[in-house]
C-alpha cells in the first residue's frame, strides 16, 4: 500500500487510482490512520469509506454499517455519507481538493449538493462563498434573489385622534421604505382598532378605493 501517494499524490487522478487498489485489510487499515488527520485527509478518507461500504468490507468486524462508521471514525453515518458524496463529486467534476479546502466541510457540502461547483468556475464560486456565512449560502441557494416588491405611494388624511404622533403607513415608495428603515427614532405602533375605527371613519367607498391603490390591477367589489 502506497500511504505516501494516497495522502500526497495528485487528488484527480493518483489518490482516486490508489485507493481503488485498496485491498481489505489495507482499506480498514487506513480509517482510523485518516481520522482526525489533516483537513486533506477529509478528501482520502471519503474515497476509502466509499471503497469500505461498496465492498461491505465493514462485515468483517461489525453487523451494521452504521455502528462500523461510529466505533472507527467517533462520528454519525451521515458525516460520513458527506464525506462520500463530497470525494465523489470533486473526483467526476474534476475539481482539486485544495482548490476547495477553505471551504469548510459544511459550506463545501451545500455547494456540491446544490452542484454549484465546477472545474471552470471554481476559483470565483470558493472566492464568493468563502466569506459568506453557512446560513447565508443556504438561503441563497434556497431561494435565490428575493425580488424587491414596491407599492405605489398612497396619500391618506389621517383621522384627527392621530395627528398627536405620526399618521400610519398604508404604503409607501421604495424611496420611502428606504428612509423610514434607516430613519434612528422609533416609529409610532398603530393599534389594530385604531385602523378599523379609521375605516369604519371614512366609509365603505372610500375604503375601498383605498384597497384598490394598494392592490391596483385587482378586481375589487363591495359586495360580501
Amino acid at each position: 500500500m502506497n500511504i505516501t501517494l494516497i495522502l500526497e499524490g495528485n487528488p484527480l487522478t493518483e489518490i482516486p487510482a490508489a485507493i481503488a487498489k485498496l485491498d481489505q485489510a489495507e482499506a480498514l487499515e487506513m480509517v482510523p490512520f485518516l481520522k482526525g488527520g489533516l483537513k486533506r485527509f477529509d478528501f482520502c478518507l471519503g474515497g476509502v469509506l466509499q471503497v469500505i461500504k461498496d465492498n461491505k468490507w465493514w462485515k468483517a468486524s461489525h453487523t451494521s454499517w452504521v455502528q462500523y462508521v461510529i466505533d472507527n471514525c467517533y462520528f454519525g453515518e451521515r458525516q460520513a455519507q458527506y464525506l462520500m458524496e463530497t470525494y465523489r463529486y470533486l473526483v467526476a467534476k474534476q475539481i482539486p481538493w485544495d482548490n476547495v479546502a477553505q471551504l469548510g466541510s459544511t459550506k463545501l457540502r451545500y455547494l456540491t449538493d446544490a452542484g454549484v461547483l465546477t472545474a471552470e468556475n471554481v476559483e470565483e464560486v470558493v472566492s464568493k462563498y468563502t466569506p459568506m456565512t453557512v446560513k447565508a449560502i443556504e438561503n441563497e441557494l434556497k431561494f435565490g434573489s428575493q425580488p424587491t416588491i414596491k407599492h405605489a405611494a398612497l396619500k391618506v388624511t389621517p383621522p384627527e385622534s392621530w395627528k398627536a404622533s405620526a399618521a400610519p403607513v398604508i404604503g409607501h415608495t421604495a424611496e420611502e421604505a428606504e428612509e423610514q428603515e434607516n430613519a434612528p427614532e422609533e416609529q409610532p405602533q398603530v393599534t389594530l382598532a385604531q385602523v378599523r375605527a379609521y375605516l369604519e371613519a371614512i366609509g365603505e367607498g372610500e375604503a375601498v378605493k383605498l384597497v384598490k391603490q394598494i392592490y391596483p390591477g385587482v378586481a375589487w367589489s363591495a359586495a360580501a
